[in-house]
């Protein structure tokens, strides 16, 4: 009970003693009364140092943004999508990440619009391409049905690679596997496995283990140009005996 009193007193107390202080204020044309100048001053010294603080931190999220974006352009991967074929150098007509470096250049040569047109897309969606290196460590059925397609052909087998072909809509990846889309594409004939006055072809093997043997369609002797198929798929150069 005599808590009670003793913080009510105080609590009037410190009523009166505010109210003082708005008449002495307003009598004298001030804003701070005495004892509140300080105090206020004091919040100036703090305000300031904290906007120090701050514009010390922005200066180095800044400085940590610039150095993240120079770390992002020093490791960007450098990308194998252009083939020289009969003297032209052709860049791919598709967007995408083309990282196989097994073949010495790729490019999907086929224009973009006829295949939009034949996609039957719409105006928000994209192709969107990726390929990559496969070999015995990474795709060991892959190899192996290369292996057997190609002793079925009597043909020597060469590098293989990885090309999908699929979409991208507004971010998001879709798989074109259920597409009958083929898109004529050339690689370059690696220099070790190339040979001159020789026929060669590409082997496709997608999911289940289905192949298909496609055949050169240019007049190049140090390229392939080939039928690549809509969807995930292996494919491996072969070189006839």
């Amino acid at each position: 009970m005599e808590y009670y009193k003793i913080r009510k007193y105080i609590f009037r107390g410190a009523t009166k003693a505010l109210l003082l202080a708005g008449v002495i204020s307003t009598l004298s044309g001030t804003k701070i009364v005495a004892g509140a100048t300080e105090t206020v001053e004091e919040n100036q010294n703090v305000s300031s140092e904290v906007n120090s603080v701050e514009t010390e931190a922005e200066t180095v999220t800044e400085t940590v943004a610039q150095n993240e974006q120079e770390t992002e352009e020093t490791v960007k991967l450098p990308e194998n999508n252009q083939v020289v074929s009969s003297g032209v150098t052709q860049v791919s007509t598709l967007y995408g990440h083309y990282y196989a470096w097994n073949i010495p250049g790729i490019a999907v040569i086929e224009s973009e619009s006829s295949l939009r047109s034949e996609a039957e897309f719409l105006p928000i969606e994209d192709f969107y391409v990726t390929t990559w290196d496969i070999n015995e460590s990474t795709a060991p059925l892959a190899i192996e049905s290369f292996r057997v397609v190609a002793d079925y052909e009597q043909a020597v087998l060469g590098p293989a690679f990885q090309m999908n072909i699929n979409k991208i809509v507004s971010g998001r990846f879709y798989s074109m596997w259920q597409y009958s889309l083929t898109a004529l594409t050339t690689v370059a004939i690696p220099a070790d496995f190339l040979v001159a006055d020789t026929d060669y072809a590409v082997i496709y093997v997608k999911a289940g283990g289905e192949y298909e043997v496609l055949p050169d369609l240019d007049s190049d002797n140090t390229t392939v140009t080939f039928e690549a198929h809509a969807g995930d798929g292996a494919y491996a150069l072969v070189r006839y005996n």
